[in-house]
């Protein structure tokens, strides 16, 4: 997550990435843009992965643009990756505060 902390209808960029052995095969959470993070957390737009290739491992990279129009603090869940040598592998939560934008009272509309 680029920031934990975003104004309503801003957005933010979460990267999911796995560094693996050239050999191992590895499956990203099934995530398509109808989906939500959390509740009140909406996906904008997906990134195909991109794989940087060294030596003697793989890393894959997959980004997400999310927004959310409802203050509060939200933890977004773990997100679950398969592997054929391991069984499971997961990302950590990741907190994500979102704030009422404030007034600009110094604008003749805005003032109450």
């Amino acid at each position: 997550l680029d920031s934990s902390i975003m104004k309503i209808g801003e957005q933010r960029k979460i990267a999911l990435e796995v560094k693996q052995p050239h050999s191992a095969v590895v499956y990203f959470p099934t995530i398509n843009g109808n989906d939500t993070l959390a509740q009140g957390i909406e996906i904008l737009k997906i990134t195909p992965p991109d794989t940087l290739k060294s030596n003697n491992a793989l890393t894959i990279k997959q980004e997400y643009f999310i927004t959310s129009f409802d203050t509060g603090r939200y933890v977004l869940p773990p997100k679950q990756f398969f592997s054929v040598l391991q069984s499971s592998l997961c990302s950590n939560p990741m907190p994500l505060t979102l704030l009422l934008l404030a007034n600009n009272l110094s604008l003749p509309w805005q003032r109450t």
